[in-house]
């Protein structure tokens, strides 16, 4: 063990032990930040596959400037707001428990979703031919899979089961019957997106839904939290095993090159889907020879304004140059740094650092299920930037879109309203 062990170990043990003491908010942004990339960045450098290659001075300083700008967004909002009082967790449960959504129009939005969903998915099979779990090749029918338009309104699976968890936490005297409907549906919408093989539109949900049962006071209680990690595993390895169906487990050992014993060939692919994101952008950073000024930071306005392909075609712009192996993810900060080199990465990653401070500021000031979906969104952001970037993509800005408009209408409509104590 080197000295960088030790020290992300140390690092490690006292954002644990921060994590564990009495009235600290145990989901802020710093606390689940540091700890998603001391993991990464440990286990990165442990070098168990033969994909690994020693970083350079630069790729480390690639790899570890747009977390530590985005810490660094985050302290100084910190530092900024110090002299004014926040709410403890506790309450914030206690308004939150006071905060009433109207039932009926949150159920008929969520009913009205549901429906608009399903016509978009029984269209996009039939003009498909059939849907992927059932094709001859399932790993090539996944990706392929989706016609524009329509398929965008599938993904919305995401904002129509966080809005169904949503009702369940705040429609506190909602009739039984109407629960048991939204608990039907959801069980109908995961299946049927379950069949389409693509996992990350129930990570979204899965990682946001941890934040809202949190700060509504639902418990998360260890056996709780390892159901939901045991559901995320399943279906994350369940479809990557149909991805690779004729390949056994070893296959996978051997082929990454693995350095520890055969005894452990199951932890080949958790680890490498961790570590080769970082190891990527590690590589690729020292060989990019020109920025692209923006494309690849907005992907998602030109996608929908379908100038995405055409731009890229024109300019010869490709999104994951330099992949080591067939792991083709990279972490959030590779955007901005494709674009704009160091200074912009570092500049963008310090200003979402400064956004996600300021949400969950204004979340400890004074909460509102707006407030509280906001940091929903940040929640999973951040729990996932070692691995992707969701504010790039257009079915994520979609999914997040649609939530914050919702709750907009919510809140203007009147359709959210406080009771007890804390009524104005």
């Amino acid at each position: 063990m080197n000295i960088l062990h030790l020290i992300l170990a140390a690092l490690v043990l006292i954002v644990v032990l921060s994590w564990l003491r009495s009235g600290n908010d145990r989901l802020s942004p710093g606390r689940i930040f540091s700890v998603v990339w001391l993991i990464s960045v440990g286990l990165a450098d442990l070098k168990l596959s033969g994909f690994q290659s020693e970083w350079t001075l630069y790729g480390w300083v690639v790899v570890l400037l747009g977390p530590v700008s985005f810490l660094c967004g985050l302290y100084t909002v910190w530092i900024l707001f110090l002299s004014h009082p926040v709410k403890s967790v506790a309450q914030i449960r206690w308004d939150l428990s006071n905060i009433r959504i109207e039932e009926r129009g949150l159920f008929r939005i969520i009913v009205s979703l549901g429906i608009l969903y399903s016509c978009a998915y029984v269209l996009e099979v039939i003009l498909e031919g059939a849907v992927p779990l059932l094709a001859v090749r399932p790993d090539r029918a996944r990706v392929e899979f989706g016609i524009f338009g329509l398929h965008l309104v599938v993904t919305t699976v995401s904002a129509i089961l966080f809005l169904v968890a949503e009702y369940f936490a705040f429609a506190k005297d909602a009739p039984t019957r109407k629960k048991v409907l939204l608990g039907l549906l959801s069980m109908l919408i995961v299946v049927s997106f379950f069949l389409l093989l693509q996992r990350f539109a129930l990570v979204i949900v899965l990682l946001m839904v941890i934040p809202l049962l949190y700060y509504t006071g639902r418990s998360i209680r260890p056996r709780h939290a390892l159901i939901l990690g045991s559901v995320l595993l399943v279906i994350f390895f369940f479809i990557q095993s149909l991805r690779v169906a004729q390949y056994v487990q070893n296959y996978l050992y051997v082929t990454s090159k693995m350095r520890f014993s055969v005894k452990y060939a199951f932890l080949t692919e958790p680890y490498m889907y961790i570590v080769m994101n970082l190891e990527n952008l590690a590589r690729a950073a020292e060989r990019v020879e020109r920025f692209s000024f923006g494309y690849f930071t907005s992907d998602f306005i030109l996608a929908l304004a379908g100038l995405k392909h055409w731009i890229a075609e024109y300019f010869r712009l490709l999104e994951r140059p330099f992949l080591v192996s067939g792991y083709n993810t990279f972490p959030f900060s590779w955007t901005y740094y494709h674009d704009f080199g160091i200074s912009g990465m570092v500049i963008i990653s310090f200003v979402l650092g400064v956004v996600l401070g300021i949400i969950y500021h204004r979340l400890r000031v004074r909460v509102t299920p707006l407030r509280l979906v906001l940091y929903c969104i940040g929640f999973f952001c951040i729990s996932i930037s070692f691995f992707t970037n969701p504010l790039t993509s257009l079915a994520s800005m979609a999914n997040f879109a649609l939530l914050i408009g919702i709750h907009i209408y919510m809140q203007s409509s009147g359709l959210i309203r406080t009771v007890g104590s804390n009524a104005a």
